[in-house]
């Protein structure tokens, strides 16, 4: 298997083909604090990881396609300083910047605005990301205002006169994944798929959300992983806010416990979502509306293979979860009334799924131009219907009040297929309750 410096190393010479005479720049932001001088845990930029592996704090990479003096990558790092390494660790300075990441040339970070004018020269435009950082934006522009200057031009310094968004560029190439990233993230699912077993045995009545969640790290954390996003842990009515994180409640009997969470490892990420009774057994509105939201997800997942919209799969599912609910009175039909006004989103408010990858909600479109974006091999997305049911959601029996359900996997596009990369995890009721009894 090719190792990963070399696969940096081709990643970077399939942008540069890509780029033209056009350079690019990206770069890792500083830390951000988070109380005091104390700073939150560090994660890299997730295309200067794609296209290097770097992972320190401040750090600028430079592309320069077919640059006349050969130095094609460029990188911009903290010099090491053993005052800092002493209460920090070890960086790797300029030196490892060449000799460990590939650099044709290195500097220290603080010349990054000296040198990028005249490591520009030639070049037709630049591709840079405006808007992440206030500091490198003022920056690259001031670089590339220069040469509309008086002074450059009697030089006869000739310069870029475009500057480029490069995500639609890069956000392709990361679209579709290679074996190493797939074996990296089947490394994150294997996590995923013990903590979620944690938390499945774990839960009962009387237990924290909170304490769900630091199972569920510790899981990650014990295996040489981490959270790839701040886990939701919601009982009862809680799982009716997508995106709840408080997970300060206690979880009752009777009630069902929304979990979504995966493993973050070496970068690349999983996200998987399971929902099942605090107590021994679902109620009967809670199997109800479980089942309906199951048979939609498990038919989605089977969808996946090359040459379908990936729309369609949220097409469908909304379907079948009308279908569902509409037959069970939980939505006032007729169905394609339904979908045709969208009164099914108080209840299913989100899309299916998205992409997967370095990031949770990862790059790529899903149209281009115009067109709906069809699935090809080597794409990882997820697959993830739900219903929520806030207490008090007019026009619906209040035996369905309080129930959010959400079952989420995750899919690899193959040559014939998919395949759902998350599947040990359990999902049917009959395998949870196997478990919980």
């Amino acid at each position: 298997m090719v190792n990963l410096n070399e696969r940096y190393a081709a990643r970077r010479a399939e942008l540069i083909k890509r780029l033209g005479n056009t350079a690019a720049i990206f770069v890792n932001p500083p830390e951000r604090l988070r109380s005091g001088d104390t700073h939150y845990p560090y994660r890299a930029e997730s295309t200067v990881l794609y296209l290097s592996g770097f992972d320190e704090p401040e750090a600028a990479l430079l592309l320069r396609p077919n640059a006349e003096d050969g130095k094609q990558f460029v990188m911009f790092v903290p010099p090491k300083d053993p005052s800092k390494e002493l209460w920090t660790g070890v960086r790797a300075g300029v030196e490892g910047a060449v000799s460990d990441f590939g650099a044709d040339e290195a500097f220290p970070l603080d010349a990054f605005e000296s040198k990028l004018p005249d490591l520009l020269g030639g070049f037709d435009g630049v591709c840079y990301r405006f808007g992440a950082d206030a500091h490198y934006d003022r920056v690259v522009l001031e670089a590339y205002s220069k040469f509309a200057s008086m002074s450059y031009a009697r030089a006869m310094k000739s310069g870029p006169a475009k500057l480029v968004d490069p995500s639609p560029l890069v956000h392709e190439m990361r679209l579709y994944k290679d074996a190493q990233e797939v074996e990296l993230t089947r490394k994150a699912v294997k996590l995923t798929r013990d903590g979620h077993a944690v938390a499945l045995n774990f839960v009962r009545p009387g237990v924290r959300e909170y304490e769900v969640a630091a199972e569920l790290y510790y899981a990650y954390n014990k295996a040489g992983g981490h959270w790839s996003f701040p886990a939701i842990v919601a009982g009862g009515n809680n799982a009716c806010t997508l995106h709840y994180v408080r997970n300060d409640q206690t979880l009752k009997d009777g009630q069902l416990v929304l979990i979504d969470s995966g493993a973050e490892y070496g970068g690349y990420t999983a996200d998987v979502t399971r929902t099942f009774p605090v107590g021994k057994d679902f109620t009967k509105a809670q199997r109800t509306v479980y089942e309906i939201c199951l048979h939609a997800q498990a038919l989605c997942c089977k969808m996946g293979k090359p040459g379908v919209e990936f729309i369609e799969m949220h097409n469908t599912d909304v379907r079948l979860l009308v279908e569902g609910l509409v037959s069970e009175k939980v939505l006032e039909g007729p169905v394609d009334k339904v979908i045709e006004e969208k009164t099914y989103q108080k209840v299913f408010p989100h899309r299916t799924g998205h992409w997967l990858g370095l990031d949770v909600h990862d790059v790529g479109r899903y149209a281009v131009d115009g067109i709906n974006r069809k699935l090809e091999p080597g794409m990882m997305y997820t697959v993830e219907p739900g219903i929520y049911i806030p207490v008090g959601t007019e026009g619906v029996s209040e035996e369905f009040w309080g129930i959010g359900i959400r079952i989420e996997d995750d899919v690899l596009v193959t040559d014939t297929g998919c395949e759902v990369l998350t599947r040990e995890i359990p999902k049917t009721a009959a395998d949870i309750l196997k478990i919980k009894s």
